[in-house]
Protein backbone atom coordinates (compact mmCIF):
# COMPACT_ATOMS: atom_id res chain seq x y z
CA UNK A 1 0.00 0.00 0.00
CA UNK A 2 2.80 2.43 0.80
CA UNK A 3 4.61 1.70 -2.73
CA UNK A 4 1.53 2.85 -4.15
CA UNK A 5 0.35 5.61 -2.30
CA UNK A 6 4.37 6.41 -3.80
CA UNK A 7 3.77 5.46 -6.91
CA UNK A 8 0.62 7.55 -7.42
CA UNK A 9 2.16 10.62 -5.84
CA UNK A 10 5.40 10.07 -8.56
CA UNK A 11 2.89 9.75 -11.51
CA UNK A 12 0.45 12.32 -10.73
CA UNK A 13 3.80 14.65 -10.04
CA UNK A 14 5.29 13.38 -13.69
CA UNK A 15 2.11 14.12 -15.44
CA UNK A 16 1.90 17.59 -14.18
CA UNK A 17 5.58 18.31 -15.08
CA UNK A 18 5.17 17.31 -18.54
CA UNK A 19 2.20 19.24 -18.85
CA UNK A 20 4.24 22.92 -19.20
CA UNK A 21 1.96 25.02 -21.61
CA UNK A 22 4.54 27.20 -22.91
CA UNK A 23 4.82 26.32 -26.67
CA UNK A 24 7.96 27.75 -28.59
CA UNK A 25 7.47 30.38 -31.21
CA UNK A 26 8.70 31.74 -34.66
CA UNK A 27 9.71 35.22 -34.08
CA UNK A 28 9.30 36.97 -37.41
CA UNK A 29 12.30 38.98 -39.22
CA UNK A 30 12.40 40.55 -42.42
CA UNK A 31 15.45 38.96 -42.94
CA UNK A 32 17.49 42.37 -43.34
CA UNK A 33 17.65 44.17 -40.13
CA UNK A 34 15.56 47.14 -41.61
CA UNK A 35 12.30 48.54 -39.67
CA UNK A 36 9.19 47.84 -41.74
CA UNK A 37 5.79 49.77 -41.07
CA UNK A 38 3.38 47.59 -39.43
CA UNK A 39 -0.07 47.73 -41.69
CA UNK A 40 -3.49 48.03 -39.60
CA UNK A 41 -6.84 47.60 -39.62
CA UNK A 42 -7.75 49.43 -42.15
CA UNK A 43 -5.65 47.99 -44.80
CA UNK A 44 -7.17 45.29 -44.78
CA UNK A 45 -10.76 43.78 -46.00
CA UNK A 46 -13.15 42.68 -43.59
CA UNK A 47 -12.62 39.16 -44.82
CA UNK A 48 -9.24 39.61 -43.71
CA UNK A 49 -9.30 41.16 -40.35
CA UNK A 50 -9.66 37.84 -38.34
CA UNK A 51 -6.01 37.33 -40.05
CA UNK A 52 -4.65 40.77 -39.28
CA UNK A 53 -6.36 40.69 -35.67
CA UNK A 54 -4.99 37.03 -35.15
CA UNK A 55 -1.51 38.05 -36.32
CA UNK A 56 -1.41 40.88 -34.56
CA UNK A 57 -1.90 38.69 -31.16
CA UNK A 58 0.68 36.51 -31.92
CA UNK A 59 2.77 39.34 -32.12
CA UNK A 60 2.05 40.94 -29.39
CA UNK A 61 2.52 37.37 -27.61
CA UNK A 62 5.40 36.07 -28.74
CA UNK A 63 7.35 39.58 -29.48
CA UNK A 64 5.78 41.59 -26.48
CA UNK A 65 5.13 38.81 -23.88
CA UNK A 66 1.85 41.20 -23.86
CA UNK A 67 -0.94 38.37 -23.08
CA UNK A 68 -3.45 40.37 -22.22
CA UNK A 69 -3.17 42.48 -25.32
CA UNK A 70 -2.89 39.42 -27.52
CA UNK A 71 -5.99 38.03 -25.96
CA UNK A 72 -7.71 41.54 -26.70
CA UNK A 73 -6.85 41.39 -30.30
CA UNK A 74 -7.98 36.87 -30.58
CA UNK A 75 -11.34 38.44 -29.27
CA UNK A 76 -11.84 40.90 -31.84
CA UNK A 77 -10.86 37.91 -34.69
CA UNK A 78 -13.30 35.75 -33.15
CA UNK A 79 -16.05 38.43 -33.01
CA UNK A 80 -15.95 38.39 -36.70
CA UNK A 81 -15.31 34.65 -37.35
CA UNK A 82 -16.21 32.53 -34.55
CA UNK A 83 -15.05 29.33 -36.50
CA UNK A 84 -11.35 30.89 -36.70
CA UNK A 85 -9.36 28.19 -35.09
CA UNK A 86 -6.37 29.63 -34.95
CA UNK A 87 -7.24 31.96 -32.51
CA UNK A 88 -9.51 29.59 -29.80
CA UNK A 89 -5.77 27.90 -29.94
CA UNK A 90 -3.46 31.48 -28.97
CA UNK A 91 -6.36 32.60 -26.87
CA UNK A 92 -6.17 28.96 -25.05
CA UNK A 93 -2.14 29.65 -24.52
CA UNK A 94 -2.26 33.64 -23.63
CA UNK A 95 -4.44 32.60 -20.93
CA UNK A 96 -2.63 29.84 -19.62
CA UNK A 97 0.88 31.91 -19.65
CA UNK A 98 -1.56 33.86 -17.26
CA UNK A 99 -2.30 31.27 -15.16
CA UNK A 100 -6.14 31.78 -15.69
CA UNK A 101 -6.71 27.67 -16.24
CA UNK A 102 -10.11 27.23 -16.84
CA UNK A 103 -10.37 29.60 -19.81
CA UNK A 104 -7.34 28.31 -21.45
CA UNK A 105 -9.19 24.70 -20.81
CA UNK A 106 -12.31 26.40 -22.68
CA UNK A 107 -10.73 27.80 -26.03
CA UNK A 108 -8.67 25.01 -26.19
CA UNK A 109 -11.65 22.44 -26.24
CA UNK A 110 -13.34 25.09 -28.91
CA UNK A 111 -9.87 24.53 -31.08
CA UNK A 112 -9.60 21.52 -30.92
CA UNK A 113 -13.86 20.57 -31.40
CA UNK A 114 -12.69 22.85 -34.83
CA UNK A 115 -10.16 20.77 -36.27
CA UNK A 116 -9.71 17.52 -34.27
CA UNK A 117 -6.62 16.70 -36.90
CA UNK A 118 -4.65 19.11 -35.66
CA UNK A 119 -1.89 17.76 -33.40
CA UNK A 120 -0.96 21.04 -31.79
CA UNK A 121 -4.35 21.52 -31.01
CA UNK A 122 -5.02 18.06 -29.55
CA UNK A 123 -1.44 18.42 -27.96
CA UNK A 124 -2.05 21.64 -26.41
CA UNK A 125 -5.48 20.06 -25.38
CA UNK A 126 -4.30 17.17 -23.83
CA UNK A 127 -2.02 19.45 -21.50
CA UNK A 128 -4.45 21.39 -19.77
CA UNK A 129 -6.26 18.64 -19.01
CA UNK A 130 -3.43 17.09 -17.31
CA UNK A 131 -2.98 20.32 -15.58
CA UNK A 132 -6.70 20.42 -14.36
CA UNK A 133 -5.92 16.72 -12.84
CA UNK A 134 -8.94 15.59 -15.61
CA UNK A 135 -6.85 12.91 -15.87
CA UNK A 136 -9.80 10.48 -17.85
CA UNK A 137 -10.63 13.17 -20.26
CA UNK A 138 -6.71 13.44 -21.24
CA UNK A 139 -6.42 9.47 -21.85
CA UNK A 140 -8.27 9.40 -24.66
CA UNK A 141 -6.34 11.89 -26.41
CA UNK A 142 -3.23 10.73 -25.92
CA UNK A 143 -3.76 7.14 -27.25
CA UNK A 144 -4.28 9.53 -30.34
CA UNK A 145 -0.84 11.78 -30.31
CA UNK A 146 0.91 8.40 -29.56
CA UNK A 147 -0.41 7.40 -33.32
CA UNK A 148 -0.54 11.15 -34.89
CA UNK A 149 2.80 11.95 -33.67
CA UNK A 150 4.63 8.39 -32.83
CA UNK A 151 8.65 10.47 -32.38
CA UNK A 152 7.41 12.18 -29.81
CA UNK A 153 8.44 10.59 -26.35
CA UNK A 154 6.99 12.37 -23.67
CA UNK A 155 3.21 11.32 -25.13
CA UNK A 156 4.65 8.19 -24.34
CA UNK A 157 5.50 8.39 -20.85
CA UNK A 158 1.97 10.68 -20.39
CA UNK A 159 -0.10 7.81 -21.77
CA UNK A 160 1.81 5.10 -19.47
CA UNK A 161 0.93 7.49 -16.51
CA UNK A 162 -2.48 7.82 -17.45
CA UNK A 163 -3.18 4.04 -17.95
CA UNK A 164 -1.66 3.83 -14.45
CA UNK A 165 -4.09 6.04 -12.93
CA UNK A 166 -6.78 4.17 -14.78
CA UNK A 167 -6.02 1.13 -12.88
CA UNK A 168 -4.58 -0.65 -16.39
CA UNK A 169 -1.08 -0.85 -14.79
CA UNK A 170 -0.40 -4.09 -16.95
CA UNK A 171 -1.11 -1.92 -20.21
CA UNK A 172 1.21 0.72 -18.99
CA UNK A 173 4.02 -1.22 -19.00
CA UNK A 174 3.47 -2.47 -22.22
CA UNK A 175 3.42 0.80 -23.53
CA UNK A 176 6.54 1.59 -21.73
CA UNK A 177 8.09 -1.28 -23.17
CA UNK A 178 7.14 -0.18 -26.79
CA UNK A 179 8.60 3.38 -26.01
CA UNK A 180 12.15 1.77 -24.58
CA UNK A 181 12.44 -0.73 -27.70
CA UNK A 182 12.05 2.39 -29.92
CA UNK A 183 13.42 5.34 -27.79
CA UNK A 184 15.96 3.35 -26.02
CA UNK A 185 16.05 3.44 -22.14
CA UNK A 186 15.28 6.93 -21.21
CA UNK A 187 15.35 7.58 -17.35
CA UNK A 188 11.96 8.40 -17.36
CA UNK A 189 10.31 5.58 -19.37
CA UNK A 190 12.95 3.39 -16.81
CA UNK A 191 11.74 4.72 -13.62
CA UNK A 192 7.97 4.60 -14.30
CA UNK A 193 8.22 0.99 -15.38
CA UNK A 194 10.53 0.20 -12.53
CA UNK A 195 7.37 1.25 -9.69
CA UNK A 196 5.12 -0.18 -12.04
CA UNK A 197 6.59 -3.39 -12.25
CA UNK A 198 7.20 -3.51 -8.29
CA UNK A 199 3.00 -2.59 -7.73
CA UNK A 200 2.43 -5.02 -10.12
CA UNK A 201 4.79 -7.41 -8.21
CA UNK A 202 7.04 -7.88 -11.09
CA UNK A 203 9.97 -7.28 -9.02
CA UNK A 204 12.43 -10.19 -10.62
CA UNK A 205 11.43 -9.04 -13.99
CA UNK A 206 12.48 -5.27 -12.93
CA UNK A 207 15.61 -6.49 -11.23
CA UNK A 208 16.61 -8.48 -14.29
CA UNK A 209 16.10 -5.06 -16.62
CA UNK A 210 18.37 -3.02 -14.00
CA UNK A 211 20.55 -5.54 -14.10
CA UNK A 212 20.69 -5.46 -17.96
CA UNK A 213 20.93 -2.06 -17.68
CA UNK A 214 23.88 -1.67 -15.37
CA UNK A 215 25.93 -4.71 -17.49
CA UNK A 216 25.42 -2.21 -20.49
CA UNK A 217 26.01 0.98 -18.57
CA UNK A 218 28.31 0.06 -15.76
CA UNK A 219 29.84 3.55 -13.82
CA UNK A 220 26.06 5.01 -13.68
CA UNK A 221 24.92 5.36 -10.26
CA UNK A 222 21.36 6.28 -10.09
CA UNK A 223 20.52 2.81 -11.82
CA UNK A 224 22.89 1.26 -9.35
CA UNK A 225 20.82 2.78 -6.67
CA UNK A 226 17.85 2.00 -8.18
CA UNK A 227 18.96 -1.68 -8.16
CA UNK A 228 20.03 -1.65 -4.46
CA UNK A 229 16.54 -0.86 -4.01
CA UNK A 230 15.24 -3.47 -5.93
CA UNK A 231 17.27 -6.08 -3.81
CA UNK A 232 15.45 -4.48 -0.80
CA UNK A 233 12.30 -4.85 -1.74
CA UNK A 234 13.27 -8.33 -3.01
CA UNK A 235 14.43 -9.26 0.43
CA UNK A 236 18.30 -9.89 -0.85
CA UNK A 237 19.97 -8.09 1.99
CA UNK A 238 23.35 -9.04 0.75
CA UNK A 239 23.15 -8.51 -2.82
CA UNK A 240 21.63 -4.96 -1.41
CA UNK A 241 24.50 -4.18 0.35
CA UNK A 242 26.98 -4.97 -2.21
CA UNK A 243 25.57 -2.67 -4.34
CA UNK A 244 25.00 0.01 -1.78
CA UNK A 245 29.36 -0.57 -1.55
CA UNK A 246 29.74 -0.86 -5.18
CA UNK A 247 27.89 2.69 -5.25
CA UNK A 248 30.27 4.17 -2.58
CA UNK A 249 33.52 2.97 -4.71
CA UNK A 250 32.29 4.83 -7.52
CA UNK A 251 31.69 7.56 -5.17
CA UNK A 252 32.67 7.66 -1.36
CA UNK A 253 30.27 10.58 -0.66
CA UNK A 254 27.20 9.29 -2.20
CA UNK A 255 24.60 10.34 0.09
CA UNK A 256 21.65 8.56 -0.79
CA UNK A 257 23.71 5.61 -1.14
CA UNK A 258 25.26 5.91 2.54
CA UNK A 259 21.58 6.55 4.30
CA UNK A 260 20.68 3.59 2.84
CA UNK A 261 23.61 1.40 4.06
CA UNK A 262 23.13 3.29 7.54
CA UNK A 263 19.81 2.12 7.65
CA UNK A 264 20.37 -1.60 6.65
CA UNK A 265 23.18 -1.61 9.43
CA UNK A 266 20.73 -0.44 11.83
CA UNK A 267 18.02 -3.04 11.05
CA UNK A 268 20.66 -5.56 10.84
CA UNK A 269 22.09 -4.56 14.59
CA UNK A 270 25.35 -4.14 13.00
CA UNK A 271 26.50 -1.21 15.38
CA UNK A 272 30.05 -0.77 14.27
CA UNK A 273 29.38 -0.59 10.83
CA UNK A 274 26.31 1.43 11.27
CA UNK A 275 28.15 4.24 13.22
CA UNK A 276 31.14 4.14 11.07
CA UNK A 277 28.89 4.94 7.94
CA UNK A 278 26.70 7.43 10.11
CA UNK A 279 30.14 9.46 11.06
CA UNK A 280 30.55 9.47 6.77
CA UNK A 281 27.27 11.12 6.61
CA UNK A 282 27.57 13.50 9.45
CA UNK A 283 30.73 14.85 7.72
CA UNK A 284 29.05 15.58 4.62
CA UNK A 285 28.83 19.10 3.74
CA UNK A 286 25.81 17.77 1.73
CA UNK A 287 23.94 18.21 4.39
CA UNK A 288 23.28 21.08 7.19
CA UNK A 289 23.03 21.61 10.64
CA UNK A 290 19.43 20.87 10.56
CA UNK A 291 19.46 18.17 8.52
CA UNK A 292 21.68 16.28 10.33
CA UNK A 293 20.04 17.31 13.92
CA UNK A 294 17.00 15.81 12.78
CA UNK A 295 18.77 12.86 11.53
CA UNK A 296 20.44 12.30 14.81
CA UNK A 297 16.75 12.75 17.21
CA UNK A 298 15.59 10.02 14.98
CA UNK A 299 18.32 7.88 15.26
CA UNK A 300 18.45 9.02 19.47
CA UNK A 301 13.96 8.02 19.53
CA UNK A 302 14.82 4.65 21.23
CA UNK A 303 15.65 5.25 24.34
CA UNK A 304 17.22 2.01 24.51
CA UNK A 305 19.15 2.19 21.91
CA UNK A 306 20.53 6.10 23.08
CA UNK A 307 21.76 4.96 26.79
CA UNK A 308 23.68 1.38 25.12
CA UNK A 309 25.07 3.56 22.31
CA UNK A 310 26.22 6.77 24.30
CA UNK A 311 29.64 6.36 23.75
CA UNK A 312 29.13 6.42 20.05
CA UNK A 313 26.63 8.90 19.84
CA UNK A 314 28.32 11.12 22.29
CA UNK A 315 31.16 11.48 19.67
CA UNK A 316 28.97 12.27 16.94
CA UNK A 317 27.28 14.98 18.85
CA UNK A 318 30.43 16.03 19.57
CA UNK A 319 31.50 16.33 16.52
CA UNK A 320 28.41 18.06 15.29
CA UNK A 321 29.39 20.91 17.92
CA UNK A 322 32.74 21.04 16.26
CA UNK A 323 31.64 21.69 12.83
CA UNK A 324 29.10 24.30 13.41
CA UNK A 325 30.39 25.60 16.88
CA UNK A 326 28.49 28.90 16.41
CA UNK A 327 24.61 27.21 14.99
CA UNK A 328 22.13 27.26 17.33
CA UNK A 329 21.07 23.93 16.21
CA UNK A 330 24.17 21.74 17.26
CA UNK A 331 24.68 23.72 20.55
CA UNK A 332 21.65 23.14 21.70
CA UNK A 333 21.36 19.43 20.42
CA UNK A 334 24.94 18.65 22.69
CA UNK A 335 23.42 20.63 25.61
CA UNK A 336 20.56 17.99 25.55
CA UNK A 337 22.23 15.47 25.10
CA UNK A 338 24.69 16.31 28.18
CA UNK A 339 21.27 16.71 30.28
CA UNK A 340 19.98 13.59 29.54
CA UNK A 341 22.92 11.38 30.51
CA UNK A 342 23.15 13.69 34.33
CA UNK A 343 25.68 16.06 32.96
CA UNK A 344 23.63 19.48 34.26
CA UNK A 345 26.85 21.72 35.11
CA UNK A 346 28.20 21.14 31.70
CA UNK A 347 25.53 21.83 29.78
CA UNK A 348 24.66 25.22 31.58
CA UNK A 349 28.51 25.98 30.91
CA UNK A 350 27.75 25.25 27.71
CA UNK A 351 25.10 27.31 27.07
CA UNK A 352 26.41 30.12 29.65
CA UNK A 353 29.17 30.44 26.76
CA UNK A 354 27.27 31.58 24.09
CA UNK A 355 25.41 34.26 26.29
CA UNK A 356 28.47 36.78 24.79
CA UNK A 357 27.59 35.85 21.41
CA UNK A 358 25.01 38.02 20.36
CA UNK A 359 23.57 35.86 17.92
CA UNK A 360 23.16 33.55 20.14
CA UNK A 361 22.14 35.22 23.47
CA UNK A 362 19.05 35.51 22.81
CA UNK A 363 18.36 31.58 22.33
CA UNK A 364 20.81 30.90 24.95
CA UNK A 365 19.46 32.58 28.03
CA UNK A 366 16.18 30.45 27.75
CA UNK A 367 17.88 26.92 28.75
CA UNK A 368 20.42 29.16 31.37
CA UNK A 369 17.47 29.82 33.36
CA UNK A 370 15.78 27.04 33.47
CA UNK A 371 18.92 24.84 34.31
CA UNK A 372 19.82 27.50 37.36
CA UNK A 373 15.50 27.31 38.62
CA UNK A 374 16.29 23.26 37.98
CA UNK A 375 19.37 24.12 40.34
CA UNK A 376 17.44 25.73 42.87
CA UNK A 377 19.13 28.46 42.62
CA UNK A 378 16.91 31.58 42.73
CA UNK A 379 19.31 34.65 42.65
CA UNK A 380 21.02 33.09 39.58
CA UNK A 381 17.45 33.02 38.04
CA UNK A 382 16.82 36.67 38.58
CA UNK A 383 20.37 37.49 37.87
CA UNK A 384 20.40 36.08 34.19
CA UNK A 385 16.38 37.11 33.90
CA UNK A 386 17.59 40.55 34.34
CA UNK A 387 20.33 40.34 31.93
CA UNK A 388 18.45 38.95 29.30
CA UNK A 389 15.97 41.56 29.72
CA UNK A 390 18.85 44.21 29.60
CA UNK A 391 19.74 42.86 26.19
CA UNK A 392 16.71 42.44 25.01
CA UNK A 393 14.01 44.50 26.82
CA UNK A 394 10.94 43.62 24.35
CA UNK A 395 11.46 40.00 24.95
CA UNK A 396 8.03 38.78 26.20
CA UNK A 397 9.51 35.47 26.70
CA UNK A 398 12.18 37.03 29.48
CA UNK A 399 9.49 38.92 30.41
CA UNK A 400 6.86 36.50 31.23
CA UNK A 401 9.70 34.37 33.17
CA UNK A 402 10.56 37.54 35.06
CA UNK A 403 7.21 37.87 36.51
CA UNK A 404 7.05 34.25 36.96
CA UNK A 405 10.29 35.17 39.46
CA UNK A 406 8.08 37.89 41.07
CA UNK A 407 4.80 35.27 41.69
CA UNK A 408 7.11 32.53 43.49
CA UNK A 409 8.15 35.45 46.12
CA UNK A 410 4.61 36.84 45.94
CA UNK A 411 5.32 40.18 44.84
CA UNK A 412 1.83 40.19 42.73
CA UNK A 413 1.63 44.01 42.16
CA UNK A 414 5.23 43.95 40.66
CA UNK A 415 4.63 40.94 38.38
CA UNK A 416 1.73 42.46 37.02
CA UNK A 417 3.56 45.61 36.17
CA UNK A 418 5.99 43.28 34.34
CA UNK A 419 2.52 41.49 32.45
CA UNK A 420 1.77 44.61 31.08
CA UNK A 421 4.96 45.26 29.38
CA UNK A 422 4.54 41.93 28.08
CA UNK A 423 1.16 42.90 26.79
CA UNK A 424 2.12 45.99 24.92
CA UNK A 425 5.05 44.34 23.56
CA UNK A 426 3.33 41.49 21.89
CA UNK A 427 0.40 41.12 18.92
CA UNK A 428 0.48 37.16 19.85
CA UNK A 429 -2.98 36.36 21.07
CA UNK A 430 -1.60 32.83 22.20
CA UNK A 431 1.25 34.77 23.94
CA UNK A 432 -1.08 37.08 25.03
CA UNK A 433 -3.41 34.30 26.34
CA UNK A 434 -0.44 33.22 28.85
CA UNK A 435 -0.13 36.44 29.98
CA UNK A 436 -3.97 36.82 30.80
CA UNK A 437 -3.89 32.90 32.50
CA UNK A 438 -0.43 34.28 34.20
CA UNK A 439 -2.18 37.61 35.66
CA UNK A 440 -5.36 34.85 36.66
CA UNK A 441 -2.65 33.22 38.81
CA UNK A 442 -1.78 36.22 40.43
CA UNK A 443 -4.95 37.49 41.69
CA UNK A 444 -5.70 33.84 42.83
CA UNK A 445 -2.64 34.69 44.83
CA UNK A 446 -4.66 37.44 46.30
CA UNK A 447 -8.04 35.71 47.11
CA UNK A 448 -9.56 37.98 44.13
CA UNK A 449 -11.64 35.36 42.28
CA UNK A 450 -14.01 37.34 40.70
CA UNK A 451 -10.75 39.14 39.01
CA UNK A 452 -8.90 35.37 38.48
CA UNK A 453 -12.01 34.19 36.72
CA UNK A 454 -12.48 37.44 34.50
CA UNK A 455 -8.71 37.13 33.64
CA UNK A 456 -9.01 33.15 32.71
CA UNK A 457 -12.21 34.10 30.41
CA UNK A 458 -9.71 37.07 28.77
CA UNK A 459 -7.05 34.07 28.09
CA UNK A 460 -9.65 31.57 26.51
CA UNK A 461 -10.94 34.24 24.63
CA UNK A 462 -7.99 34.57 22.85
CA UNK A 463 -6.92 31.20 22.75
CA UNK A 464 -8.71 28.28 24.27
CA UNK A 465 -6.59 25.43 24.14
CA UNK A 466 -4.75 26.94 26.72
CA UNK A 467 -4.07 23.41 29.29
CA UNK A 468 -2.61 25.31 31.68
CA UNK A 469 -5.17 27.94 32.20
CA UNK A 470 -8.02 25.13 31.62
CA UNK A 471 -6.61 23.24 34.26
CA UNK A 472 -6.84 25.92 36.73
CA UNK A 473 -9.98 27.54 35.82
CA UNK A 474 -11.74 24.22 36.59
CA UNK A 475 -9.83 23.26 39.66
CA UNK A 476 -10.77 26.46 40.77
CA UNK A 477 -13.87 26.43 40.03
CA UNK A 478 -14.39 22.80 41.38
CA UNK A 479 -13.00 24.26 44.95
CA UNK A 480 -15.81 26.66 45.23
CA UNK A 481 -18.10 23.99 43.98
CA UNK A 482 -19.86 26.03 41.01
CA UNK A 483 -20.18 25.40 37.27
CA UNK A 484 -19.23 22.13 37.45
CA UNK A 485 -20.00 21.04 34.06
CA UNK A 486 -17.97 24.07 32.65
CA UNK A 487 -15.31 22.82 34.99
CA UNK A 488 -15.95 19.08 33.77
CA UNK A 489 -15.55 20.50 30.24
CA UNK A 490 -12.75 22.37 30.38
CA UNK A 491 -10.65 19.41 32.57
CA UNK A 492 -11.50 17.18 29.69
CA UNK A 493 -10.17 19.37 27.14
CA UNK A 494 -7.12 20.34 29.17
CA UNK A 495 -5.67 16.37 29.19
CA UNK A 496 -6.50 16.15 25.56
CA UNK A 497 -4.03 18.81 24.58
CA UNK A 498 -1.77 17.60 27.43
CA UNK A 499 -1.76 13.24 28.17
CA UNK A 500 -0.35 11.88 30.86
CA UNK A 501 -0.42 15.08 33.21
CA UNK A 502 -0.95 13.75 36.43
CA UNK A 503 -1.66 17.36 37.45
CA UNK A 504 -4.11 17.68 34.69
CA UNK A 505 -5.36 14.45 35.69
CA UNK A 506 -5.78 15.31 39.45
CA UNK A 507 -7.95 18.29 38.39
CA UNK A 508 -10.40 15.96 35.93
CA UNK A 509 -10.54 13.47 39.06
CA UNK A 510 -11.11 16.26 41.84
CA UNK A 511 -14.11 17.55 39.44
CA UNK A 512 -15.64 14.54 38.89
CA UNK A 513 -15.18 14.31 43.09
CA UNK A 514 -16.96 17.26 43.35
CA UNK A 515 -19.78 16.84 41.17
CA UNK A 516 -20.54 13.49 42.40
CA UNK A 517 -18.80 11.14 39.99
CA UNK A 518 -16.76 8.91 42.64
CA UNK A 519 -15.99 5.99 41.42
CA UNK A 520 -15.11 7.90 37.99
CA UNK A 521 -13.29 9.90 40.05
CA UNK A 522 -11.08 6.91 42.09
CA UNK A 523 -10.18 5.75 38.33
CA UNK A 524 -8.86 9.40 37.06
CA UNK A 525 -6.40 9.46 40.34
CA UNK A 526 -5.43 5.84 40.35
CA UNK A 527 -4.01 7.07 36.66
CA UNK A 528 -2.60 10.24 38.07
CA UNK A 529 -0.41 8.45 40.81
CA UNK A 530 0.50 6.07 38.46
CA UNK A 531 1.88 8.49 36.80
CA UNK A 532 3.30 10.97 38.83
CA UNK A 533 6.75 10.96 39.66
CA UNK A 534 6.83 13.67 42.87
CA UNK A 535 4.96 12.14 45.32
CA UNK A 536 2.66 15.18 44.94
CA UNK A 537 0.76 15.74 48.40
CA UNK A 538 -2.01 16.84 47.09
CA UNK A 539 -2.60 14.29 44.87
CA UNK A 540 -2.32 11.54 47.81
CA UNK A 541 -4.64 13.72 50.12
CA UNK A 542 -6.99 13.71 47.24
CA UNK A 543 -7.46 10.09 46.87
CA UNK A 544 -7.53 9.85 50.58
CA UNK A 545 -10.91 12.07 50.47
CA UNK A 546 -12.05 10.10 47.52
CA UNK A 547 -11.36 6.41 49.08
CA UNK A 548 -12.62 8.59 52.67
CA UNK A 549 -16.41 9.28 50.31
CA UNK A 550 -16.50 5.68 49.03
CA UNK A 551 -16.44 3.91 52.39
CA UNK A 552 -13.32 2.62 52.41
CA UNK A 553 -11.68 4.63 55.81
CA UNK A 554 -8.41 2.47 56.45
CA UNK A 555 -7.01 3.20 52.91
CA UNK A 556 -8.13 6.44 53.09
CA UNK A 557 -6.06 7.19 56.53
CA UNK A 558 -3.19 5.22 54.52
CA UNK A 559 -3.21 7.93 52.03
CA UNK A 560 -3.52 10.81 54.08
CA UNK A 561 -0.64 9.85 56.69
CA UNK A 562 1.80 9.69 53.17
CA UNK A 563 0.32 13.06 52.60
CA UNK A 564 0.92 14.51 55.52
CA UNK A 565 5.10 12.73 54.81
CA UNK A 566 5.29 14.50 52.14
CA UNK A 567 4.65 17.71 53.22
CA UNK A 568 0.84 18.56 53.55
CA UNK A 569 -0.39 20.87 56.43
CA UNK A 570 -0.36 18.86 59.12
CA UNK A 571 -3.22 20.15 61.01
CA UNK A 572 -5.64 19.62 57.84
CA UNK A 573 -3.79 15.85 57.97
CA UNK A 574 -4.73 15.72 61.63
CA UNK A 575 -8.29 16.55 61.42
CA UNK A 576 -8.70 14.14 58.45
CA UNK A 577 -7.37 11.11 60.89
CA UNK A 578 -8.99 12.25 63.82
CA UNK A 579 -12.23 12.28 61.62
CA UNK A 580 -11.27 8.72 60.47
CA UNK A 581 -10.40 7.81 63.87
CA UNK A 582 -13.70 8.84 65.57
CA UNK A 583 -15.50 6.75 62.93
CA UNK A 584 -13.90 3.46 63.11
CA UNK A 585 -15.94 0.86 64.51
Amino acid sequence: MECRRFLLATVVGLLLLSCGVRNPRHTRSNGDGLQMSQPTAADFSKEDLPTYYYTEGLRLATAENNYNGALELFHHALEIDSLYAPAYFEAANAYAQLDSIPQALEYSIRAHELDTANIWYKDLLGRLLIFAQRFSDALPLYEELVVDAPFNAENYRSLAALLYLDHQPSAAIALLDSAEYKFGPLDEFVILKRQLLIETGQIKRAIREAETYLLNNPFEIRPMLALADLYGYNGDDSLRRITLKRVLKLDSTNLPALLELSDFYRKHDNAPAFFATTKRIFATPQLNVEQKVEMFENITRDRDFYRQYYPQLNTIAANLILQYPDQWPAIELYGQHMILFGHIQQALDLFKAQLDKPELAAQAFPPVIEIENYLNHPDSVARYIDLALEMFPQNTSFLIQQAGILQQKQQTKEARKVLKTALETTDNDSVRSVVFGIMGDLYHLENNLRKTFAYYDKALALHYDNPLVLNNYAYFLSIEKRDLDRALEMAIRANELEENNSTYLDTYAWVLFQAGEVAEAKKVMQQALSLDRTDSPELLVHYGDILWALGDKFMASIYWKRAKEAGYDPEIIDAKLKLSESAAP
